[in-house]
């Protein structure tokens, strides 16, 4: 009887220990996600702020020629202003750790401003060549459509500037703007045709990006080893258009993921 107690005892503490061992992982792996989360974005602010630093530094020697348009000129220098206290902002950051949604106004910020100021350029090419600015144009007030880009549209590899495009892709009679990583995109130019990440919820395929909770930040490199659900499609696509991320351009307005 006092045997029977005693192994009892032992498979209780066998549990327990093993349950809290459990916990233990799963907590480590969530703050390591988080960890990597937060770079992934912190990296992608900085990308954005280079570029439209970039930008602004190629327009500041043709202030002067554009000055008879004062509206231009107002645009710019406002422009100027909000990179700068963006910049401030990004100073005081910590680039290793912290929560990724406290970056989620940084980030919205610096995508609106990426866009705003492709337009100024657009607005001083347009000055250049035609002594004409598209007012209409500048001042168009649309949205950063691409947030939350955290990886290729087609394999989830995690967003990393210097090794992705900005691809259009023509899906039967329809076009597609979305962000791909160099492999998709390479595969995707030779042989019309690239396999795209899904997964299995309720006997349907979700693509990557609408299935909750996925981050590929922290999940692509050991997909295979950690879910069974992984679902790979290749669909015919044809490349339209790709733009290295590189390029020292900002991404364009469009449908991106």
């Amino acid at each position: 009887m006092a045997d029977a107690h005693f192994i009892l005892l032992l498979i209780t503490v066998v549990v327990l220990v093993a349950a809290v061992l459990i916990a233990q992982s799963a907590y480590y792996r969530w703050r390591r996600d988080k960890r990597l989360d937060y770079r992934a974005r912190y990296r992608k602010l900085l990308y954005l702020l280079e570029q439209s630093t970039v930008i602004s530094n190629q327009l500041e020697s043709q202030v002067k020629m554009a000055e008879p348009e004062k509206k231009l000129v107002d645009y710019y220098l406002g422009t100027l202003g909000v990179l700068e206290t963006l910049l401030r902002t990004v100073r005081t950051l910590d680039p290793i750790k912290g929560e990724p949604a406290s970056l989620d106004t940084s980030l919205y910020l610096a995508q609106d401003l990426s866009l705003r100021c492709q337009r100024v350029k657009n607005a001083f090419m347009g000055f250049k060549t035609k002594r004409k600015v598209d007012y209409a144009q500048l001042f168009n007030q649309e949205k950063p459509g691409f947030l939350n880009v955290i990886g290729c549209y087609f394999c989830s590899r995690p967003y990393r500037a210097d090794f992705f495009a900005h691809v259009r892709v023509k899906v039967q009679k329809s076009h597609m703007d979305v962000f791909a990583c160099r492999v998709c995109e390479q595969e995707l130019e030779h042989t019309k045709s690239v396999r795209i990440l899904s997964f299995m919820q309720d006997g349907k395929s979700v693509h990557w990006s609408k299935v909750k909770g996925y981050q590929p930040s922290a999940e692509y490199w050991h997909l295979n080893l950690k879910r069974n659900d992984v679902v790979r499609q290749r669909p015919s696509l044809q490349l339209v258009k790709s733009e290295k991320m590189s390029s020292g351009e900002s991404p364009g307005p469009g449908s991106f993921h």
